[in-house]
């Protein structure tokens, strides 16, 4: 949502549509800063820290204060939606975990589970009832399909934009370190179906080749999971590679490309996901990339990666050997990385095909109640869509 915003005020697009943006209360003040100042920010009441609150406010409250205020499209953009409403919804599909097969109970813990399978549950009722579904990737939307759960006619794939990120890091630290330095980079949140423990494993078993390379692998990210944090520390003291790894934590969303310029090459080893912006980012950046070969890895780096099996530490190894010590393939993998970026949208391509799908689920319902059967930009000028964070 907040390239979103910033591309719909790079566009004009409030001065053609009224928009109004549900969201936290302590979320409201940063939203506002990336949308355009016509844009309506309104906070949602406290319903408490619950799940079943906000499930309560969203399925109940919210459908009826969309009447209220004559919106013409509801857009949901976090997976689920209410199950009823008297006026078009556009829902956009972005978790896959609910649905990946790496993700179990065994991997995750029992509680994190069963919040992953009652999303997925939501996410296909939502899917049914949409007037239109965004998928973000081509296999995401066949795994839907596939299930038989994907009912509305029309549901556009709409990739995630390719920019790198914004603003000037060169003065972080972890940038300096990575510029003096051959580094490996990983920038992954540290749950447990990213799959840090075999990329460490993967390590350990090249270690004498990537220490004498001078690779050092830097892992950033927060920490998500106290659990999956012990076990990536244990990993890392069996193997005696403290002062190979370094967790670094979380970095400013700004200081990411600057990482990805600077490192020698970029490795994703998630077993789960749907359109990863961090590997749209590191095609964009030129880096050479060690990638997992499984769901949509494929679809999103192409030919620009060296592919692994990411459930096999050896086979992870080999991928980080070959980019170590080929010189030849790093320097084919920034061509191709350049090359494969240029064919992901822009975040200003984003939103004005997100915009379009949002006229056209208008359109659905003018037909619908038997009115014009076209539905141009002013015609739903004052109360145009409504854009739900």
């Amino acid at each position: 949502m907040r390239e979103l915003l910033r591309a719909w005020k790079a566009l004009g697009t409030s001065e053609c549509h009224e928009i109004v943006v549900f969201t936290r209360q302590d979320a409201a003040r940063e939203i506002s800063s990336w949308a355009d100042d016509r844009v309506k920010i309104r906070p949602i009441p406290r319903n408490g820290p619950s799940v079943a609150g906000r499930l309560l406010w969203e399925q109940a409250v919210l459908p009826s204060v969309c009447v209220k205020l004559k919106l013409d499209v509801l857009f949901c953009p976090g997976n689920i939606a209410p199950l009823y409403s008297r006026i078009p919804v556009v829902v956009m599909l972005q978790n896959a975990a609910p649905f990946c097969p790496s993700v179990t109970w065994r991997s995750e813990g029992l509680s994190r589970w069963l919040k992953f399978r009652c999303r997925g549950v939501m996410m296909s009722w939502a899917a049914r009832r949409a007037t239109r579904c965004i998928f973000i990737s081509r296999w995401f939307r066949e795994v839907f399909e596939e299930r038989g759960y994907v009912v509305p006619a029309g549901n556009p794939v709409i990739y995630l934009g390719r920019e790198k990120g914004r603003g000037d890091a060169g003065d972080h630290a972890l940038v300096g370190r990575l510029r003096s330095t051959r580094g490996i980079l990983c920038v992954s949140h540290l749950y447990p179906y990213k799959n840090i423990c075999a990329l460490v494993e993967g390590y350990a078993l090249q270690r004498n080749v990537l220490e004498a390379g001078g690779l050092k692998l830097y892992i950033v990210g927060k920490s998500v999971s106290r659990r999956e944090d012990r076990r990536i520390r244990a990993a890392i003291a069996r193997n005696r590679l403290e002062g190979c790894i370094e967790l670094t934590g979380a970095v400013p969303q700004e200081a990411v490309a600057q990482l990805m310029a600077n490192a020698e090459f970029f490795v994703f080893q998630s077993t789960c996901e749907n359109c990863p912006s961090t590997l749209i980012e590191a095609l964009a950046a030129g880096v050479p990339i060690a990638c997992s070969e499984v769901g949509v890895m494929a679809e999103i780096a192409s030919d620009a990666a060296v592919f692994f099996d990411p459930f096999d530490p050896a086979s992870i190894g080999r991928a980080l050997k070959a980019l170590a010590t080929d010189a030849d393939l790093r320097a084919s993998l920034r061509k191709k990385a350049l090359a494969r970026s240029s064919e992901f949208p822009t975040w200003i391509e984003v939103a004005q095909a997100t915009l379009n799908v949002l006229e056209e689920a208008a359109t659905a319902r003018v037909r619908k109640n038997g009115a014009s059967t076209r539905l141009d930009s002013n015609a739903i000028a004052g109360n145009g869509p409504l854009i739900r964070v």
